[in-house]
């Protein structure tokens, strides 16, 4: 699930604080059952908790790399995926069809090694001497250029002026760690390939292959999307009625006219939710200075808040909600001061804490925030010398050949996204014997404005497509010659987050199991965000987890076991299931397994603007995103038949009612829970008048791949069992599942996806809908 950025974060490494916090391991598992490593298992038909367990081991394994758009570890996922789904004989609809995968726009920018840099008609060497920077498009020819020493990188106090760099070959000593602003700002941003001038070569039959957005779904935003009562659907565009029939006695005016009362409506529940958020945090501001009690009228109803409640919304600076607590310091790294209490806060709100630095330390609550990188005071010389023809820094020396050669290595490919107008300014890492080459003359001692020699270069820059960001797309054929032109989508997101700093696995886990607790219990039945003070306050029992494991395991994947890896594995189980059944579905059954979640919604933003079936035709979708966890330790009100249902009343009561009525027909040992308290769109303020906080639970609608088939009005729900103290942590592993519970719910949606894939009709819209 996609990060909101109003979640609290906190990373912190606590290698070596005690407590009270165990881990139990006996006979080769945990105390959840589940061993370190599994081998695998040959897979069935029957959807059980053993074969759940055989493939998540493979997919969030630690070879994964986390899966992360963009890097070769998304490329490995996509490919289990897609093996998966050729050997149990589901029909490929990825690009053309021809393929599972359908490849986003993603690219790879690079130099080829037949690049060449000369001074005076001395040739230097390419991963040697001189290294160019792939940026995001290519760079101004270099040809006959005149170089200048431009100065100390990051001190403009011994640079040259931005007029003398202009037009020249810049050449810059390194700055020192923490010096002005560093070298920001240089190197492969998002944007797309280009290119001119003919010492600048641009592959464009690569290019070329690069996905673009299909242009015949183009024009489908501000489409209204009306059920016809008679098991479809019709479209109006532009006032006209573009497919399908409209209902009986209907026309597009009269469709136009509903929308506009229903969106005069909406704007006042909004603006109730507003106003009451305001009176509430208005009363609580009183109330901090009167006993941490009392009662507020909102339109004739009483809302009694207890004394959390009201520090929870009377702390909250104006301008919306406090941010949580920041990312502690990093291993090693010294603590920071507390900073002073604003003034604008009342008074018995926690004192703010200013965030760590180091490793992994984060901002701080209303406080400092972390720092990285070269520091902030200065400019980086691609700003400062934009008008440059090229900007070579000295710091090659240090670096190996093997790592001079992963400079212009691609490690992660980038978003092709929309052509830079303006070329830059070549950026380069060369030695200081090549610097020596290019000035003439010794480095040391030499002023800021020394001239040198005269540079040609070839620098061929070329773009290539990417396979490291991929949606994979397949299809079990309905059984019904009328109804299997219709799809019931179900996915997950096969991505996660990749690699991060290496923290001590156990210890890691031992606090953030103790930092959910402690957030359960600041309200009983309820989730708060703690305080400062008490989150400094936790202390872990290492003793007892060294007895176990007496080496630190050093952990630098982000798995995403749950997240969303049960998903994804939930999904191919499945596809397996409704793959081996004798007789299909009436209905096709669609699985899109999407890329780029964590990323924004990448691949379902991307397949439900260029879907590789008609979007008319898909009836439902099904998002499954982190159903592997939701014990009463993970999540309040978590348990054995939990699962949280999100969405199913927004668009279509009636697929509402079919979940439902599913689960009413489930054996009672696999009847579910289903829990829809998050369709409350106050979350985060109130529900039923009573403040709340939820940290991390606002705005779930809109944080996961179901929304983008929402915007284009296909119905949808939303399966999830919390945000458990794992959640977008590296001990989000496979041993941590509770399999029992993940095979329920994935029996369960196996149900569901049939029953809606066999419906006569297919759910139908309650109200006129405007796709976005």
């Amino acid at each position: 699930m996609r990060t909101s950025l109003a979640r609290p974060s906190v990373l912190l490494l606590f290698a070596t604080v005690v407590g009270a916090v165990t881990v139990a391991a006996q006979g080769g598992v945990n105390k959840y059952g589940n061993p370190r490593t599994h081998p695998p298992k040959p897979t069935t038909a029957a959807i059980t908790a053993e074969e759940l367990r055989t493939r998540l081991y493979i997919f969030a394994d630690d070879s994964m790399q986390g899966r992360q758009i963009g890097r070769v570890g998304n490329l490995k996922g996509t490919n289990y995926i897609a093996a998966e789904l050729k050997r149990l004989g589901v029909e490929p609809a990825g690009d053309n069809g021809a393929s599972y995968f359908q490849r986003l726009p993603y690219v790879t920018r690079k130099f080829a090694d037949q690049s060449t840099l000369s001074v005076g008609g001395t040739a230097l060497t390419f991963n040697t001497d001189f290294v160019p920077i792939p940026g995001a498009r290519a760079p101004k020819a270099i040809t006959n250029v005149p170089v200048i020493y431009g100065g100390v990188e990051g001190d403009t106090t011994m640079q040259i002026t931005p007029a003398q760099a202009a037009g020249k070959f810049v050449i810059m000593s390194a700055g020192a760690a923490g010096q002005g602003g560093g070298r920001g700002g240089r190197g492969g941003g998002g944007g797309g390939g280009g290119g001119r001038g003919g010492a600048v070569v641009i592959t464009a039959d690569n290019v070329a292959k690069v996905p673009v957005p299909n242009p015949a779904f183009q024009g489908t935003a501000n489409d209204i999307v009306v059920s016809n009562g008679a098991g479809g659907v019709a479209v109006i565009r532009d006032g006209k009625v573009i497919a399908g029939t409209l209902p009986a006695g209907q026309t597009p005016a009269t469709v136009q006219a509903k929308l506009d009362a229903m969106a005069v409506s909406s704007k006042d529940s909004v603006a109730r939710v507003v106003e009451r958020r305001d009176t509430l945090v208005a009363a609580a501001k009183r109330f901090l200075t009167s006993g941490y009690k009392g009662t507020v009228t909102f339109r004739g109803e009483t809302v009694t808040m207890d004394s959390a409640q009201v520090v929870a919304l009377g702390c909250a600076p104006a301008g919306g909600g406090r941010g949580g607590a920041g990312g502690g310091r990093g291993a090693g790294a010294a603590p920071v001061a507390p900073a002073a209490a604003p003034a604008a806060l009342p008074a018995g709100c926690p004192v703010p804490v200013a965030g760590g630095r180091g490793a992994v330390g984060g901002g701080g609550r209303a406080g400092a925030g972390g720092f990285g990188g070269f520091g902030g005071g200065g400019v980086s010389s691609a700003v400062r010398f934009a008008d440059a023809i090229a900007i070579a820094v000295v710091d090659l020396d240090a670096l190996s050949p093997a790592q001079r050669a992963e400079i212009n290595n691609p490690t992660a490919a980038q978003n092709m996204g929309a052509p830079v107008a303006t070329e830059p300014a070549a950026s380069l890492r060369i030695t200081s014997a090549a610097a020596e080459k290019l000035l003439g003359k010794p480095l040391a001692g030499l002023q800021a404005g020394a001239m040198g020699g005269t540079v040609t270069a070839n620098l061929q820059y070329r773009v290539e497509p990417s396979d490291w960001a991929r949606n994979v797309v397949g299809i079990v054929r309905g059984s019904d010659p009328k109804l299997k032109g219709e799809y019931v989508a179900i996915g997950g997101h096969n991505d996660h987050n990749g690699m991060a700093t290496p923290v001590d696995h156990d210890s890691l886990k031992a606090y953030r199991d103790a930092f959910l607790k402690l957030q359960f219990e600041v309200v009983k039945g309820d989730l708060r965000a703690a305080s400062p003070e008490a989150i400094a306050a936790i202390r872990v029992n290492m003793d007892s987890i060294r007895k176990i494991h007496p080496v630190a395991r050093m952990d630098s994947v982000n798995n995403g076991a749950d997240d969303d890896g049960s998903g994804s594995i939930a999904v191919l189980e499945i596809a397996e299931a409704i793959a081996k059944m004798p007789v299909k579905p009436k209905r096709s059954v669609l699985l899109v397994f999407h890329t780029g979640e964590e990323a924004g919604l990448l691949g379902s933003a991307y397949f439900t603007a260029n879907p590789t079936v008609p979007i008319d035709s898909v009836v439902a979708q099904l998002n499954i995103d982190m159903i592997g966890r939701g014990r009463a330790e993970d999540m309040v009100g978590g348990g054995l038949t939990y699962v949280g249902a999100l969405g199913s009343k927004r668009l279509s009561s009636q697929l509402d009612r079919d979940m439902h009525e599913v689960n009413d027909k489930e054996p009672p040992a696999r009847k579910l829970r289903l829990d829809n308290r998050f369709d409350d769109a106050t979350l985060g303020t109130s529900v039923d008048g009573k403040p709340v906080s939820w940290p991390g639970y606002n705005n779930l609608y809109g944080r996961s791949d179901h929304a983008n088939y929402a915007n284009k009005c296909v119905p949808i729900i939303f399966f999830f069992t919390g945000l458990h103290g794992d959640y977008h942590q590296r001990t989000d592993e496979p041993e941590y599942i509770d399999y029992p519970h993940y095979n329920l719910i994935t029996n369960y949606l196996r149900d569901l996806t049939v029953n809606v894939a066999n419906q006569p009709t297919r759910p139908a819209l309650d109200n006129p809908c405007v796709r976005r």
